[in-house]
């Protein structure tokens, strides 16, 4: 139970009962006659005529109770009662859970999916209910059923839920998301290009370590099997992270072949390119590219045994320079012939050299990038103030004290 001065909250852990006595008896000691003989100590009103029955009914006057004293509810369990099937006993449950205002999250947020959590018979009877106000909230976080079971040993899935109790407190009101990351969908799972993906992975097998990388992955969740929940912390801290290490590995492989579906080759970003930060367009990294390639064959003037191949280079860069970058082709002009003196080839690579840093310093590169990692922290700094309630508190009280004081200066 979590209480607060605004709301107030309950979660209720229930367990079902199971069977519908049409099963071979073993001497009327099945689970199902157990409860039917506790049902005798039940009043006659109050009295349903089966075990289920009975837990419906129980479990509806708890959580009306708990609605009635202004509890937001929720309800999780072994429910067993099947919500994937055309029963009377499902219809009834859905039917008194719309009665309360409860909602399931998992078909709110996977409406299109078969929700297993009882593979035997492939049904739904692990259940979780809460109420429409923490739904709209946005108290309920995530929700999942694990299918692994390698931390723990049951004939059924586990369900789950995160849920920001902050929220569901009313302590704080719900911000809208100001950017919703795109959800990404491995091609490898797309029918149109899974032939495609297949024939890169198998090119990619032997010589990419993909190999390994599978073995490895077998390794890990055999360990992980083995180790379950037996293990000590430091145990389990050490499998994450090769686990973690592992899947990082194979995420990369598999975007690198999608890289190479897509006709390209997957290359590593350059610092300078048309990612830099202090780059605005496609003309500006052109032009920093020329400038610094022509910074580059200025410094091999000062080697002899390369200055055949810098009055080449320096020949194509002129000639581009010609139609489209006149001012670098007027200021730099022809480079001195092969067989002058080491000073003259100085000279030169000096004069290469001033010439470019002047034309840098009018495309105010420097001083865009620092204004860019600048107000880089900012943002994050105003994100940060955005999520804090606390870091608004100071500037607001500031505000209201200045609104008094300039109505108090006014008059009015």
């Amino acid at each position: 139970m979590v209480i607060h001065s605004k709301t107030k909250a309950v979660i209720i852990g229930t367990y079902g009962p199971i069977g519908t006595g049409t099963r071979a008896e073993k001497g009327n000691k099945t689970i199902w006659h157990t409860q039917l003989a506790s049902m005798g100590e039940i009043k006659a009103e109050e009295r349903e005529t089966t075990p289920k029955q009975q837990y419906m009914r129980d479990i509806g006057e708890c959580i009306g109770k708990a609605r009635e004293d202004g509890y937001e509810t929720i309800l999780i369990g072994d429910i067993n009662i099947p919500l994937n099937r055309d029963k009377e006993e499902t219809d009834q449950w859905r039917e008194m859970m719309r009665t309360h205002d409860m909602h399931n999250p998992m078909e709110k947020q996977w409406p299109r999916e078969n929700i297993i959590t009882f593979p035997t018979q492939k049904t739904c009877i692990d259940h979780m209910w809460v109420t429409r106000k923490t739904i709209d909230r946005g108290a309920i976080v995530k929700t999942g059923v694990e299918r692994s079971r390698k931390d723990y040993t049951s004939d059924h899935y586990m369900i789950g839920a995160r849920i920001n109790f902050t929220r569901l407190m009313g302590k704080i009101q719900i911000q809208e998301d100001k950017y919703i990351q795109r959800k990404r969908i491995v091609k490898c799972a797309v029918k149109a290009s899974k032939e495609t993906y297949k024939e890169i992975a198998q090119e990619r097998w032997n010589t990419t370590g993909m190999r390994k990388l599978r073995n490895q992955a077998t390794q890990l969740d055999n360990r992980a099997r083995t180790l379950g929940r037996g293990g000590n912390a430091k145990q389990r801290k050490k499998l994450q992270k090769s686990m973690n290490k592992c899947m990082k590995a194979i995420t990369k492989q598999m975007l690198t072949i999608e890289s190479l579906m897509q006709g390209g080759t997957k290359q590593t970003k350059w610092k300078n390119g048309e990612n830099a930060k202090g780059c605005w367009s496609d003309r500006m990294v052109k032009r920093m590219e020329m400038y610094r390639i022509t910074l580059t064959i200025a410094r091999q003037c000062s080697m002899p045994s390369r200055r055949k191949q810098a009055k080449k280079n320096m020949s194509r860069i002129l000639a581009t320079c010609r139609t489209e970058y006149h001012d670098l082709h007027n200021e730099v002009g022809m480079s001195p012939p092969i067989q002058a003196t080491h000073q003259q080839w100085k000279k030169y690579e000096n004069r290469i050299r001033g010439i470019v840093r002047k034309l840098m310093r009018g495309m105010y590169a420097r001083r865009r990038r620092k204004w860019k990692t600048e107000m880089k922290k900012y943002k994050q700094r105003r994100e940060q103030q955005r999520k804090s309630p606390q870091g608004l508190k100071p500037y607001i009280k500031t505000m209201c004290y200045s609104n008094q004081h300039r109505k108090k200066n006014r008059g009015y």
